[in-house]
């Protein structure tokens, strides 16, 4: 299956076509053991680029390569430079306003999944932080330059919490850094300073343009709207 560009996603429904996509793409991820579990150990050191680091749903440190279909071939991609594409939806994680708003505070969304043209719905991630075995990183929008941020800065780690684009304010800004949780195609996406996912408000049945979202308790793999597929656009 090809990455979804804009064409294709206006000829398939945005759900569809990422069902497609997940039944014929798994993550390349492997286990690391020993001291590469609980830090930058020398199997975190020796990542190829554009590899990164994460969980899996039993707590071990994983790497995360390309996607691959089923026979092998890389394709949708777990890229650095990628589209968030929420699971229950299947529309992208987006900055309210188009590829002009480039200031801080401005608010995040999900909405329909426009192309690769549309750089305030991709996102990279940078700054590779390792705190007690975990790794988290700055998630960045490529038409500001800034991050993925809960409002309201470190002390902020209620439920319902609003997500925001803000200043990439360095390792001291928990409230910007984000690890992932693999379970398999899908990513839970969690925040350093309070330990909660991001979240689509309103829960699965919330699937229009325009849904902001928050974080919020983790609820697990069925809580749809927690989960993350990660495309190249």
């Amino acid at each position: 299956m090809r990455a979804l560009g804009a064409k294709t996603m206006m000829r398939r429904s945005p759900l569809r076509s990422i069902q497609a996509a997940a039944v014929a793409a798994a993550l390349a991820v492997s286990t690391l053991t020993g001291s590469a579990a609980f830090g930058m150990g020398a199997a975190a050191l020796a990542r190829p680029a554009g590899v990164l680091m994460a969980t899996d749903a039993d707590g071990r440190a994983v790497q995360i390569g390309k996607a691959v279909t089923s026979d092998g071939r890389p394709r949708l991609g777990v890229q650095v430079t990628s589209n968030l594409v929420a699971a229950h939806s299947g529309r992208c994680l987006d900055v309210t306003g188009g590829t002009d708003a480039t200031g801080n505070g401005v608010p995040v969304q999900q909405y329909d999944c426009l192309g690769s043209a549309q750089t305030n719905q991709v996102w990279s991630f940078e700054n590779e932080t390792v705190v007690g075995g975990d790794y988290y990183y700055n998630i960045v929008a490529a038409h500001s330059g800034k991050c993925l941020d809960v409002t309201g800065g470190n002390g902020a780690t209620g439920n319902g919490v609003p997500v925001q684009q803000y200043d990439c304010l360095g390792p001291a800004a928990a409230n910007q850094q984000w690890r992932m949780v693999v379970f398999k195609v899908k990513l839970q996406l969690v925040a350093r300073h309070s330990g909660k996912c991001l979240d689509v408000t309103g829960g699965d049945g919330a699937t229009g343009n325009g849904v902001s979202v928050q974080q919020y308790d983790c609820l697990g793999l069925s809580q749809s709207n927690q989960m993350w597929y990660r495309f190249r656009p």
